[in-house]
């Protein structure tokens, strides 16, 4: 109740349940307000006792955040900071590294549309970037509140927060209310799951690459998941069989696949590959050549060589292969340490 005037705030239904007996009131206005939480079953009402007095100051609407600078992540579907590891036919439309670990197994030959860099100056690049973009989103305000259950929710642009885990149970709605430039912010201090099926549905002008997900912990979704955004985790990444993602996996960790889907990256363009060595900090796009020689498959590979496993395509062919130039991943052979698992 707003002074004498009663509106609903936010409410459940038999097709809309709330779980955590929470939900959120987006239509505060400034001034003084109570609630009164009112149950309905069938014939049955009872209602609560009035909650104390709220008082409300000045613009209750979101403000607007800025997205993170992504820096030379941007270029990446996937980075991890130990390994990746992927089953069945995923498709992964960016590029995909590692660094400081140096292995990717299980990939098909056609995996990647993208540049696959293990461990060398253009990961490495990718996730320093990486880390001072979580650096950046964890050095904001908290924003407003998320419920551990987002199912069901709606929210509008802005920055939202939770301390505990959040989970995904069918449907979470993100309306940019008609403005394209809008950014939207979820951050836990736990995990982030999703059950089967689950998905993130944009309206009214909605980006995906204005979605942004801090998790402080590990991300697992389920099966046939269709979710959107940026995520930025210190634990693990675990796409859930036929998961699709329209935006990055980025973790300090691994990321695992199972026959995921990751769009919305476009592959570098070829004519933007530098032929030089590359500096300490690659300054854009195909800076990651080198001048060393590629890798030689022998029976003695030095183990510090990173390695990536790449497996034939779901349908070989029996066809002759055409003469011509063969395409070249150059892959350099440091192995660094980590320090902190910390961002």
């Amino acid at each position: 109740m707003h002074g004498s005037t009663a509106s609903p705030a936010c409410h459940s239904g038999p097709d809309a349940l709330i779980a955590g007996l929470s939900c959120i009131d987006t239509a505060l206005v400034p001034g003084s307000s109570t609630f009164v939480v009112t149950a309905v079953y069938r014939s049955w009402t009872a209602a609560g006792r009035p909650s104390r007095e709220l008082l409300v100051s000045g613009d209750v609407t979101p403000q607007p955040v800025a997205s993170p600078d992504l820096g030379a992540s941007r270029d990446y579907s996937v980075l991890a900071g130990t390994d990746v590891v992927n089953t069945g036919q995923s498709s992964i439309s960016g590029d995909l590294g590692v660094s400081p670990g140096a292995s990717a197994d299980g990939l098909l030959a056609d995996s990647v549309a993208g540049e696959i860099h293990l461990n060398d100056a253009s990961s490495l690049a990718a996730m320093t970037a990486a880390r001072s973009a979580a650096r950046d989103l964890d050095g904001r305000s908290t924003g407003s509140h998320l419920p551990a259950q987002l199912g069901g929710v709606t929210l509008t642009p802005g920055s939202y927060h939770s301390d505990d885990g959040l989970q995904l149970t069918g449907t979470l709605t993100l309306d940019a209310v008609g403005d394209a430039s809008a950014v939207f912010v979820l951050s836990s201090d736990s995990t982030l799951q999703t059950a089967a099926a689950s998905n993130v549905h944009l309206v009214n002008g909605a980006q995906a690459s204005n979605v942004f997900w801090r998790v402080a912990g590990t991300v697992q979704t389920g099966s046939d998941s269709d979710l959107t955004g940026t995520i930025l985790a210190n634990g693990a990444i675990t796409l859930g069989q036929r998961t699709t993602l329209s935006g990055r996996a980025l973790s300090l960790s691994s990321v695992s696949l199972s026959a995921a889907n990751l769009i919305g990256v476009a592959p570098r363009s070829p004519a933007a590959t530098d032929t030089e060595a590359p500096s300490a900090w690659p300054s854009g796009p195909g800076s990651s050549a080198s001048e060393e020689p590629s890798p030689t498959p022998s029976d003695t590979t030095d183990p510090s060589t990173p390695t990536v496993g790449l497996l034939p395509t779901a349908e070989p062919t029996t066809a002759e292969p055409t003469p011509g130039p063969t395409p070249v991943i150059t892959l350099a052979s440091v192995v660094m340490a980590i320090a902190t698992r910390s961002w």
